[in-house]
């Protein structure tokens, strides 16, 4: 049985209001360099995933319970290809995000059976993503490399600074157990208030978005492919771990040659993901494979509509 119209205009409404967040909140944090802005974000998304599945749960007569499940997989993939409407910032990253997000989201509701539960469950693995992708690209890029010179350099810092790594741990366990308490409040405020007053509290949030995204201008004209490589491959994450990688093999080689061919391996590696990550012609061929897929082509339809959605929301705030 197909899911109704009512069903899908509710996707469409909250695919495009958080599409207008991520894009509007997520350029600014991006140009100012916001400290934990992804961590922010995922909260918002985790905020707008809570409020459409209590809508969709009042409403239970009208909506199967595999649905209810479905939709913050479907939201999110919708945002996450209207996130290339992003002026500025990374775009890939964040998609990928946005998916996975709802995907943990989902994973959370049908861990909980559907019950309310389900719903902080949800939040919890929604929230803990922005702590994992970051080491799952630097593990695609160093594979079991990566294991063997965390490990090597805690040791050291363990033996000539016990103190110090007692409170490296400490301080990335604290980072983790924050972000997950304010997930569960997150749930319990979306939970216990007023469904009006979070109705009041969404188009505000909209609203504010939907200004800033109208101000929000490119920083610069759209770089080449390889630029952006070279950009990529310039971030401090990337530049810290290879420093770290040379380091170790320093340390712990004595032939030369092997150090230059082990340090190689990981920045060739590198430099392959990050063109499949940001070549149009890989793009544009993704693209048109997901069209073949009947899944896939739907979420492309539904995101077009979203679309639609979004233009009408900027066009009426600019009247207001």
């Amino acid at each position: 049985m197909a899911a109704s119209p009512l069903y899908y205009d509710e996707l469409t409404k909250t695919s495009a209001h958080l599409s207008i967040v991520e894009v509007a909140i997520g350029s600014f944090v991006h140009g100012l360099k916001i400290p934990f802005g992804g961590h922010s974000l995922s909260l918002n998304q985790g905020f707008f995933l809570a409020r459409h599945t209590l809508k969709l749960k009042s409403q239970n007569a009208d909506y199967k319970q595999s649905e209810i499940f479905l939709a913050p997989i479907e939201i999110s993939a919708m945002a996450s290809i209207l996130k290339s409407l992003s002026p500025a910032g990374q775009k890939i990253g964040p998609m990928l995000s946005i998916s996975m997000q709802g995907f943990l989201f989902s994973l959370g509701l049908v861990l909980g059976f559907g019950s309310r539960l389900g719903l902080y469950v949800g939040l919890v693995l929604l929230s803990l993503w922005a702590f994992v992708q970051p080491l799952m690209t630097l593990y695609i890029i160093h594979g079991n490399q990566l294991e063997k010179i965390i490990e090597f350099y805690f040791l050291k810092l363990q033996d000539e600074y016990p103190q110090a790594a007692s409170s490296a741990v400490f301080v990335l366990a604290l980072l983790v157990v924050v972000k997950m308490a304010l997930a569960l409040v997150v749930a319990f405020y979306v939970q216990s208030s007023n469904p009006d007053k979070l109705d009041q509290l969404e188009n505000k949030l909209i609203q504010r978005a939907a200004r800033l995204g109208q101000n929000i201008k490119p920083t610069a004209p759209e770089q080449s492919t390889y630029k952006k490589i070279l950009s990529d491959l310039t971030k401090p994450l990337f530049l810290f771990s290879m420093f770290l990688l040379v380091g170790f093999l320093l340390l712990t080689e004595t032939s030369y040659v092997k150090i230059f061919w082990l340090s190689l391996r990981p920045l060739a590696t590198a430099l392959v993901l990050f063109y499949l990550i940001r070549s149009t012609t890989i793009a544009n061929i993704l693209e048109k494979l997901s069209k073949k897929n009947v899944i896939l082509l739907r979420l492309h339809q539904q995101a077009r509509k979203t679309r639609l959605h979004i233009d009408a929301i900027l066009s009426d705030s600019k009247t207001k």
